[in-house]
């Protein structure tokens, strides 16, 4: 009797585990955190053309959310207006911007589409971000900054400690594999640490590395 019981309650997990996984790639899955998702799902209308500055108001989590609902047009409007503020640092310099002028040059509104092909794009962001680091000395949460987020210097500084405090947490980094992938291998994290590739990840709508075109294949670790 207890070994029939214990075979129907794997069961049960099992079929939870696989209706999870669907779910999050049914079409109106933004994000793997239900709260968040409901909340786009909700919101997504009202938010279809907010501006680069209304969108960093709104938590990260949100912000990550919504931008997985944006049409490919108004995701290239918001890392446009990314690439806009960059030209106006004077913290950086004219070869800088040389090099994120080249990189911008290849956002496009054809990364976003559903079955992009991003594989060409993949290989030039990779020798991209080798040269950035390698001629320029860049550090890789750099890149992050620059590519991988629409937010300020000042707006990142203010989540990435935020975020660090999280991913070093014990509980919290423990649960955070069962929720879904955070990052794409090649490209790394904002920090130091480092994306492990997992294969099996929880995918949704939400992607991860250079203008947050690619798909998550890995968790910050």
């Amino acid at each position: 009797m207890n070994h029939q019981i214990k075979v129907m309650s794997k069961a049960i997990i099992f079929l939870v585990v696989i209706f999870s996984i669907a779910s999050c790639g049914k079409e109106e899955m933004f994000s793997c955190d239900p709260e968040i998702n409901d909340w786009v799902v909700k919101n997504k209308v009202e938010y279809a053309d907010v501006s680069r500055d209304e969108l960093a108001k709104l938590d990260y989590d949100k912000q990550i959310g919504l931008f997985a609902s944006f049409s490919p047009e108004q995701k290239v409007k918001i890392f446009q207006s990314k690439f806009q503020y960059l030209m106006g640092l004077e913290t950086l310099s004219d070869i800088e911007k040389e090099y994120l002028t080249r990189i911008f040059s290849e956002l496009t509104i054809n990364l976003y589409f559903p079955k992009a092909n991003t594989d060409k794009f993949i290989d030039i962001f990779d020798k991209w971000n080798y040269e950035v680091i390698d001629k320029l000395g860049w550090e890789k949460v750099d890149v992050f900054r620059y590519t991988h987020t629409w937010l300020t210097d000042e707006e990142f500084e203010q989540w990435y400690w935020q975020w660090h405090e999280v991913k070093s947490s014990p509980r919290l980094k423990s649960t955070r594999a069962e929720k879904s992938c955070d990052c794409y291998a090649s490209s790394g994290c904002p920090g130091t640490q480092s994306c492990e590739k997992k294969y099996g990840c929880i995918q949704s709508n939400v992607k991860c590395g250079p203008f947050i075109s690619i798909p998550c294949d890995g968790y910050c670790d």
